[in-house]
């Protein structure tokens, strides 16, 4: 594009945007992108950065980042671009002037980050003929249960694991909650296949699942958390390759969530019936497995093996204890 047309492209845009007065009050806010030429932006910058998930919804970039690939995706002629990859070859013709509108756009409302959709006006429409109570569930836990009552032995069983862990994850903000929730309801995912390959298997089905609610990064830390569930980091290679995506309270966080499963779905055989006389509490430096009398001969060596290294990733000691009644 020429200087003198590029200056003038750009008036235009900042006059059109100029009458949407709401957009300075979205200073740090996200902006959910909608349209095929802002996805196909955020699927070229997927390609140059070779990001382990292919899936451009819930791909999230700082707004600072974005404007600096659109301004110089939108100095560039769609020939140039197509070197880059991960565009469609029709949607080459676009993308300098998306780039152009995106980067004129984040300049003048100060957005925090733009997160790519692959929704558009058709789902809009249908989100608008739900019930309020359809429009308030959240699309994760429903999309979770949905996969559970599919694929799980015990489809009813993810609340009931979520209330059975609560107490290894004190102060658990809400957004950690949701997952871990989700974790639990896909945590028996991966049943049919043979042990050896439940990890792989489990990690790659969350990964390329079609749900929605979720960034990227959260994604992967769900994925690596429900792996862990089937194994440990070193017998499984989609598990060690999640591993290097995360940070280490990320790690950290899905290793507590894996182990936590893989105690409660061995301690249970996963009934909720025999979870229910067992709990977790924490006094003071331990974490204690209280089991009710009547089902005490199910604790026994893995268990323990497992509520040992539920306690390693809190930092504390564990002990198994009686209880008269049910949990």
């Amino acid at each position: 594009m020429k200087r003198a047309n590029f200056a003038e492209s750009c008036k235009r845009i900042d006059e059109a945007l100029e009458s949407v007065d709401w957009l300075t009050d979205m200073k740090g806010a996200d902006l959910h992108a909608v349209g095929g030429a802002w996805r196909a932006l955020g699927r070229m910058q997927m390609a140059r950065e070779k990001t382990v998930l292919r899936i451009v919804h819930g791909y999230a970039l700082q707004a600072r980042q974005l404007d600096a690939i659109c301004e110089v995706v939108a100095h560039q002629s769609p020939g140039s671009l197509r070197w880059i990859g991960g565009v469609a070859e029709e949607r080459l013709e676009a993308l300098p002037a998306a780039a152009l509108v995106m980067s004129r756009l984040l300049k003048r409302s100060g957005l925090g980050r733009v997160v790519f959709s692959a929704f558009g006006l058709r789902e809009g429409v249908v989100f608008d003929r739900l019930s309020e109570a359809e429009q308030s569930e959240d699309p994760l836990i429903v999309a979770c249960r949905e996969v559970a009552e599919r694929t799980a032995r015990f489809p009813v069983h993810g609340e009931a694991l979520c209330d059975w862990l609560a107490p290894a994850f004190p102060e658990e903000p809400a957004e950690r909650h949701r997952l871990r929730l989700a974790a639990c309801m896909l945590s028996d995912i991966g049943w049919r296949v043979h042990p050896d390959y439940r990890a792989d298997h489990a990690v790659e089905e969350v990964l390329s699942a079609p749900t929605v609610g979720l960034v990227h990064e959260d994604r992967t830390l769900l994925a690596l958390a429900v792996g862990l569930r089937f194994a440990r980091e070193r017998s499984s290679a989609a598990v060690r390759m999640l591993s290097t995506e995360v940070d280490e309270g990320n790690l950290d966080w899905a290793k507590r969530v894996g182990v936590g499963l893989r105690l409660a779905h061995t301690l249970s055989g996963g009934t909720a019936e025999i979870l229910r006389c067992s709990r977790l509490r924490l006094d003071g430096g331990e974490l204690v497995l209280s089991v009710d009398a009547s089902v005490s001969g199910i604790v026994g060596e893995v268990v323990i093996r497992r509520l040992r290294r539920l306690a390693k990733t809190m930092a504390l000691g564990y002990r198994v204890e009686e209880q008269t009644g049910k949990g």
